[in-house]
């Protein structure tokens, strides 16, 4: 299956596909849109959604002592692609 999210926010949707098809061994894609407000100098497409879905990919975490990442959660396979338009 394709999964559309024309509102991604911080990517909660791609985060609940990728750990589906680990999870049920499928192979389900998804697209992710985030408009943001790029007048405000808004990138959170880029900060935000983009970031969490490289580290649920790397299980990959803040520390919360020295906020550096770290390995702390199990890595889940999968890839993605992030475009401007």
């Amino acid at each position: 299956g394709l999964v559309l999210d024309p509102y991604a926010g911080s990517g909660t949707t791609g985060h609940a596909v990728l750990e589906l098809n680990y999870e049920a061994e499928t192979n389900r894609r998804f697209i992710l849109i985030e408009q943001g407000s790029p007048e405000r100098g808004d990138k959170y497409a880029r900060s935000l959604t983009q970031e969490r879905m490289k580290r649920v990919i790397s299980g990959e975490r803040p520390c919360k002592k020295t906020g550096k990442l770290e390995i702390a959660a199990e890595p889940i396979p999968g890839a993605f692609q992030f475009r401007v338009l």
